[in-house]
């Protein structure tokens, strides 16, 4: 009865509808040096809270991120690459000391985690991101 109403009082929260645990390791975790930012609100829509962190390892279905402020974060957050080009939406599924595991709401494709898998400045993914995955056209 207790998860009947938890599922009952997270209904309405997008970021709260985690995908079944048994395709967390669907896919192939791979080894990533970036930097992103998580981005939430706190009281309701008044304070957005921002913080710079380092992803560590990363999959379609989630990614391993390092910070400082991990007891900070709270279990439902949004992930940004770039200068806010890619936001995903994220829980929290595990939390060690200075990491947190965390899974995707929806699926990555595959051709944005290798992209992301292979850079090689981690403070490049803090600024725009010139690449077509994130809508960029060259000039012409």
């Amino acid at each position: 009865m207790r998860d009947a109403d938890t599922i009952l009082s997270q209904r309405g929260n997008y970021l709260s509808r985690v995908g079944t645990s048994n395709n967390r390791r669907r896919f192939e975790r791979r080894t990533c040096n970036f930097l992103g930012r998580i981005l939430f609100t706190a009281q309701g829509t008044r304070g957005i809270t921002q913080y710079v962190v380092q992803a560590i390892d990363i999959s379609e279905g989630g990614v391993k991120i390092f910070t400082q402020f991990q007891k900070d974060i709270p279990r439902h957050f949004y992930f940004y690459i770039g200068k806010y080009q890619h936001g995903i939406g994220c829980a929290v599924v595990g939390r060690g000391t200075d990491i947190l595991r965390c899974e995707f709401l929806n699926e990555q494709k595959p051709e944005v985690i290798d992209f992301l898998a292979k850079v090689t400045n981690p403070h490049q993914t803090l600024g725009e991101l010139k690449h077509k995955l994130f809508g960029y056209k060259p000039p012409q």
